[in-house]
């Protein structure tokens, strides 16, 4: 059994040799805001924040930040997440969510249903192989 400090120098050595391109941040969150407005636009929620105009502004971050209101868990669930939860499609995310975390409910004592799209289980598996 190999122990634990070869296998984290062998995962360093390996991310030495790995070269990703140096790119801004900045940059790198408006590509990927970018992608997920275009993905978002056709839902509930991208047309009542006006996606379709974020998209078509210079910079897609500050236009989002003044279009989309904050939302604590209260009001997004009773206002979008809500309708997601009783089988409505395309309320914040294209489709049907099949599937809903239920959080530890912390906050307010009550556990909270939190939407998980498949969108979002791909992204999380991609993001734990890199």
């Amino acid at each position: 059994m190999a122990s634990i400090g070869i296998i984290i120098k062998n995962g360093l050595s390996l991310t030495k040799r790995v070269k990703l391109p140096k790119e801004n941040p900045y940059k790198s969150q408006q590509k990927v805001l970018a992608k997920l407005l275009r993905k978002a636009e056709f839902t509930s929620f991208g047309q009542e924040y006006g996606f379709s105009k974020i998209i078509e502004s210079d910079d897609h971050i500050k236009a989002f930040q003044r279009a989309v209101p904050y939302h604590n868990y209260e009001s997004i669930y009773n206002k979008w997440w809500k309708r997601t939860l009783q089988g409505e499609r395309s309320v914040c995310w294209p489709g049907k969510v099949q599937y809903f975390a239920l959080s530890s409910g912390t906050s307010s004592g009550s556990s909270k249903y939190i939407p998980v799209t498949k969108a979002m289980l791909r992204a999380i598996q991609k993001g734990s192989v890199k």
